[in-house]
């Protein structure tokens, strides 16, 4: 008898941290998603930042793009392609409009110590004139998806 209340016991204490484990991989996932696409948005609007910035023609945009392609995936790995870096350009010109101050990635002091991402609660999030809650929800393959198809005409609907 002692041995089956046991044996509930700890059923029972296995499964509350089994889901507790469960629900921080499924907050930790939603987490780096929106990371992910904050960091994309930024990277867009340092580029087109600088290309206004420097007043480039499109051909040495390009160029500009290419060399920083190479460059960071020398440093970073594969995924920093000519296309993901023009991506992230057309991702901000398109939703720079639509963010709110929700989420601030912030540039550290040295260059390799990487960003400091602050995250605020979504009460906290500033309202913007005319747009109600305007922040991403989506996982960066959704946008980038939706670029895709827009770039080819494809309807999204």
């Amino acid at each position: 008898m002692a041995t089956e209340i046991e044996q509930t016991r700890f059923e029972r204490l296995f499964e509350r941290i089994s889901s507790l484990l469960e629900q921080a991989r499924a907050t930790v996932s939603r987490n780096v998603n929106t990371v992910e696409v904050y960091t994309k948005y930024e990277i867009g609007r340092y580029i087109v930042e600088d290309e206004f910035d420097g007043k480039y023609r499109a051909a040495y945009g390009k160029t500009v793009l290419q060399n920083l392609s190479t460059r960071m995936i020398e440093r970073f790995g594969e995924g920093w392609s000519y296309e993901t870096l023009n991506l992230c350009k057309r991702f901000y010109a398109v939703y720079s409009d639509f963010v709110t101050d929700g989420y601030k990635i912030q540039e550290s002091n040295s260059v390799t110590a990487g960003y400091k991402i602050d995250v605020l609660a979504q009460n906290d999030v500033p309202e913007v004139p005319k747009r109600t809650n305007p922040h991403f929800v989506l996982t960066w393959s959704h946008y980038h998806s939706f670029a895709c198809q827009k770039s080819t005409g494809t309807k999204l609907l």
